[in-house]
């Protein structure tokens, strides 16, 4: 059913299989074993290795759906299309640190897990320079070696290198790869956990709040420092996301 439907809710495939639930949930159980499916959503893959008495004591009245009808999609776990010689994986790794960073050097990469040597990157940069996809040089002071860059990125260093510097303060999560900290801005290291929070002003690390202990800077006035624990602390309304509607509202 899979293979010829597509994904499917668990209710879908216990409708066109005509399995009891307790079969497909053990047929579900032993594809996944296999590592043939995968569901979108871990509550599916949760209820299959709780234990059943875990599940029933969890409960306070009898549910009649079965936690898997609540787990999302099934799907059939696709083998890739060809496999990937080496070059062709490290062309794609220095594509996607491109594409994020705009700018690539060695330091820069200090916090990057499971990627190829410096060596390797460095040669597939050299590749894409000589194609004329990207730019080589130095275009962050301060850092040695060998730098590479997008080309609209050299354009956009140029005009933040005119402009006047901005006092807009501005929250990421500490898990967010522009965490940078003690890498590339100053100040100690701050490590990469959901949840936590820093605050910038003008590129620069003023604040952080980590499991709800928020160190200020010391250079930052006291009269501001009630603004800035807001700001690292609320949590923003999905609304907060959506464009405003235009025009009367009817």
């Amino acid at each position: 059913m899979l293979k010829q439907w597509g994904d499917s809710f668990f209710d879908e495939l216990q409708q066109q299989t005509g399995l009891l639930k307790t079969q497909l949930e053990t047929t579900l159980g032993e594809l996944v074993a296999w590592g043939l499916v995968n569901s979108d959503q871990f509550q599916g893959l949760r209820a299959l290795i709780t234990p059943q008495k875990k599940q029933s004591r969890s409960r306070r009245r009898p549910v009649l759906q079965t936690p898997l009808a609540a787990g999302g999609r099934w799907s059939l776990i696709r083998p890739p299309l060809q496999d990937m010689n080496d070059a062709q994986r490290v062309e794609q790794i220095a594509r996607t640190l491109l594409s994020r960073y705009g700018v690539v050097f060695r330091k820069l990469l200090d916090r990057e897990s499971a990627l190829p040597s410096w060596r390797d990157l460095l040669y597939m940069f050299r590749r894409l320079e000589a194609r004329g996809e990207i730019r080589g040089g130095r275009f962050v002071q301060g850092f040695a070696g060998e730098h590479f860059a997008l080309p609209e990125a050299v354009s956009l260093l140029r005009e933040v290198r005119k402009q006047q510097p901005d006092e807009q303060l501005i929250t990421i999560s500490t898990a967010d790869p522009l965490n940078l900290t003690g890498i590339i801005t100053p100040g100690k290291r701050i490590a990469a956990q959901a949840g936590h929070r820093i605050l910038y002003k003008n590129g620069k690390p003023i604040a952080n709040d980590q499991s709800g202990e928020i160190e200020i800077d010391d250079n930052i006035p006291a009269n501001e420092h009630w603004h800035i624990k807001n700001l690292l602390t609320r949590k923003h309304h999905p609304a907060a996301f959506h464009k405003p509607p235009e025009g009367p509202l009817i």
